[in-house]
């Protein structure tokens, strides 16, 4: 019976405790933090709101930021943030671009960028040099801030004659897709015509994913 309550004891606890006290490493000889730049031209985050009438994709190239952690335990020290230019994004039609700058969509002059902070992960699983997890930390759009989580996956490469091709030093890609409600984030997508409002031209709720690269050497010329 001690030992059946032992065990019990332990499991519990073991339930309970925070991902990052059973470190998960991944498969590299890379040691200390990586630090990733991802202000690449080809990375990509884009967005895609599904109505009954119109469905458009929304996509920008304008990333900045960057994200780091330490291979030997990636829940417990990764950290960062990725950046997305507001004015930045198109949708295809030069009219509903200036729509979504305006004040009565994302008001680019007032909030020109997007930011979504990284504070952590959990759930971490680490295959080889392969990492699927929730990365929560809180969401800016709009000028709100409220938290976040998303599901992601990484895949560490570490430099070669090949991963030179695409970036100097050690490759991080990241793939992220979630769901944003943008009157959480004091955004209706009102078509106004003067002070009256003719409608809404975006779905309450888009589709957001992010796809792209980062790297820890320095690009030529910077």
């Amino acid at each position: 019976m001690k030992n059946l309550i032992t065990a019990l004891v332990l499991a519990v606890l073991l339930a309970a405790a925070p991902s990052h006290l059973f470190a998960q490493a991944l498969k590299t000889s890379t040691s200390g933090v990586q630090t990733f730049n991802l202000k690449d031209a080809r990375n990509q985050a884009s967005f895609v709101s599904d109505m009954s009438l119109e469905t458009f994709r929304g996509t920008t190239n304008d990333i900045s930021g960057a994200l780091s952690f330490d291979p030997s335990d990636v829940a417990g020290t990764i950290k960062g943030e990725i950046v997305v230019g507001v004015a930045s994004i198109k949708t295809g039609i030069d009219m509903r671009d200036g729509h979504l700058r305006s004040k009565a969509w994302m008001d680019a002059a007032a909030y020109p960028t997007m930011t979504f902070a990284v504070k952590g992960m959990k759930n971490v699983n680490v295959k080889g040099n392969v990492i699927t997890g929730t990365a929560f930390g809180n969401l800016t759009i709009h000028g709100v801030t409220r938290p976040k989580e998303v599901e992601v996956r990484l895949v560490f490469m570490e430099e070669s004659m090949k991963t030179k091709m695409r970036a100097p030093g050690n490759l991080l890609v990241i793939k992220t897709a979630f769901d944003v409600r943008l009157t959480s984030y004091g955004i209706n997508g009102a078509v106004m015509k003067g002070m009256k409002i003719l409608g809404t031209k975006v779905n309450d709720v888009v589709q957001v994913q992010f796809n792209g690269i980062g790297f820890t050497g320095k690009m030529k010329g910077t």
